[in-house]
């Protein structure tokens, strides 16, 4: 059940199924279970991991589980916000992550547009190698955080109609609360980027 629930809410992505004691010993396992995800080509920690509910749980809450978790960890480091992807980073559920909205005007930065979203990027991943390595207590339950980039030309009026602001010369960060239960919104932004 499990490596066919995974295949159906990963997509296109490769899966494989072990049962190797030493990669179980390499990336720290137990039997239990385990989906890894790996992203960016980063094969030497897992950007994700995540223990299958156990089978004494009914069968509708451990795929309610697994569902939410592959949502979120499915999604790539740095997300481009467009038509195609908007409903999978800006979910709304109760468990929904937090969305670290990047606004980025290629009309305004000119030049610097590549350099400044790859360092987006380099900040989104530092992110998650700082979440992955801490403990449950010390996440005290906070939602986790995904990243993206909008174009702010582009989705200029949309940007400013949700969130009363525009793209200038340098990334804004809109931290955004999806979650349904907490009535949505944004909840800040920085208006500058620390470089």
């Amino acid at each position: 059940m499990a490596t066919a629930t995974a295949k159906s809410l990963v997509g296109g992505a490769p899966l494989y199924t072990s049962s190797s004691l030493e990669l179980f010993a390499h990336y720290g396992l137990t039997i239990t279970p385990t989906i890894l995800v790996f992203k960016d080509f980063q094969s030497t920690f897992p950007a994700a991991t995540f223990q299958l509910p156990s089978s004494s749980l009914p069968a509708r809450q451990r795929l309610s589980q697994t569902k939410d978790w592959v949502a979120t960890a499915k999604l790539p480091t740095l997300s481009e916000i467009n038509a195609e992807t908007y409903a999978q980073v800006m979910r709304t559920a109760d468990t929904a992550p937090y969305v670290g909205l990047v606004l980025l005007s290629r009309a305004k930065m000119g030049s610097r547009f590549d350099g400044l979203r790859d360092k987006v990027k380099t900040v989104a991943g530092a992110w998650g190698e700082k979440r992955r390595g801490m403990t449950e207590s010390e996440k005290g339950g906070e939602r986790d955080v995904v990243w993206a980039w909008v174009d702010g030309d582009k989705w200029a009026q949309w940007i400013k109609t949700m969130y009363e602001v525009k793209a200038g010369e340098e990334p804004l960060l809109i931290v955004v609360d999806t979650n349904v239960s907490s009535g949505g919104g944004w909840e800040g932004h920085l208006t500058s980027w620390a470089g």
